[in-house]
C-alpha cells in the first residue's frame, strides 16, 4: 500500500511540474468540458481526454525533451494523468500536500522563466554596446599558466613562499617551485581568467610572469600561488561576445528585482 501511495504521489508531482512547463506557454490545466474543439486555449492540438481533462501539446514537452518517441510519451502522460487523477481520490490529504510542497518551486520557476523572456526583448542593442565599451577589457581574456602549492599549516606556506622568492638561478628557490603544481592538470595548462579557482583570476591577473602570490587561505587549507606564464589573448569582437552580454544584463536586471521583492516583504526568521 506504502509503494501504491507513492507511486501516486510521484504522479501527481509530475503532472505539477508538468503544469509549470505549461504554464509558460499558456494556462496549467484545461478542464475538456471547456475546450471541445481539436486545440486548447494556449497548449497547442488536443491528443486526449482522460475522465475530461485535456491532454495537449505543450504538456508533453517534458517528456519529449527527454528524448522520448511521441507515442510512447503520450501513453506515458496518460498513465500519469490517470494515476494522479486516482490519487486525488484515493489519497486526497497526501495528494494536496504534495501539491502544497511543490509549489513554491514551480511558481519561482514560472516569474524567473517569463521574467527571464521579457527582459531579454528589453534589452538593446545600444545597451550591448555601452557594457562592452566599458567592461570588456583584452586583460579579461589574458591566459595565466599558474603553479600552486597547498599545505594545512600556515608556516609551512610561508617558508615555501620565501624560498620560491630567492635568487631564480639558486637551488633553494628551484626545489621550491618544484614543490608546486599546475592547477591545470592537462594540455599546456593555461587558464582563462574566469577559470582560476579560489576566485583568484582577478588578482593573479594583474601579475607579471614569476610573480608570486603571498600565502592565501582557500578551503583545503592555505595556498601559495606563482604565475609561471602568460598569453595575451585579443580582445574579441562586440559579436563575439554579444549573447553573453546579453544574458548578463538580463541576470543583473533579474537580480535587481529579486532583492526588490525582497525588501518589500515582510520576512521574518524564527528559531
Amino acid at each position: 500500500m506504502k509503494a501504491a501511495k507513492q507511486v501516486l504521489l510521484a504522479s501527481v508531482l509530475i503532472l505539477v511540474v508538468a503544469g509549470a512547463v505549461a504554464a509558460i506557454y499558456g494556462p496549467s490545466y484545461v478542464n475538456g468540458s471547456n475546450h471541445s474543439a481539436g486545440r486548447s486555449a494556449g497548449k497547442g492540438n488536443v491528443l486526449a481526454t482522460v475522465n475530461g481533462q485535456v491532454i495537449a501539446e505543450a504538456d508533453m514537452l517534458p517528456l519529449l525533451q527527454t528524448g522520448l518517441d511521441r507515442s510512447v510519451a503520450l501513453d506515458r502522460r496518460i498513465t500519469q494523468t490517470v494515476l494522479a487523477q486516482a490519487a486525488e481520490k484515493t489519497y486526497a490529504t497526501e495528494a494536496q500536500q504534495a501539491i502544497d510542497d511543490a509549489k513554491n518551486d514551480i511558481l519561482a520557476q514560472i516569474y524567473t522563466t517569463k521574467r527571464t523572456v521579457a527582459l531579454r526583448a528589453e534589452v538593446t542593442d545600444k545597451d550591448i554596446a555601452t557594457f562592452y565599451d566599458k567592461n570588456v577589457n583584452a586583460d579579461q581574456f589574458r591566459l595565466l599558466k599558474i603553479k600552486g602549492y597547498v599545505t594545512t599549516e600556515a608556516k609551512d606556506a610561508q617558508a615555501l613562499y620565501e624560498q620560491a622568492s630567492g635568487p631564480k638561478d639558486a637551488k633553494e628557490t628551484k626545489d621550491a617551485v618544484a614543490k608546486m603544481q599546475y592547477l591545470k592538470k592537462d594540455g599546456e595548462h593555461f587558464l582563462a581568467v574566469a577559470q582560476v579557482p579560489y576566485n583568484l583570476g582577478q588578482v593573479l591577473k594583474k601579475m607579471k610572469a614569476g610573480d608570486l602570490l603571498q600565502p592565501v587561505v582557500i578551503r583545503e587549507g592555505v595556498l601559495v600561488a606563482m604565475v609561471e606564464e602568460i598569453k595575451e589573448m585579443p580582445k574579441p569582437g562586440l559579436e563575439t561576445v554579444k549573447e553573453e552580454i546579453r544574458n548578463y544584463l538580463v541576470m543583473q536586471k533579474i537580480d535587481a528585482e529579486v532583492q526588490s521583492l525582497r525588501k518589500l516583504a515582510r520576512i521574518e526568521l524564527k528559531g
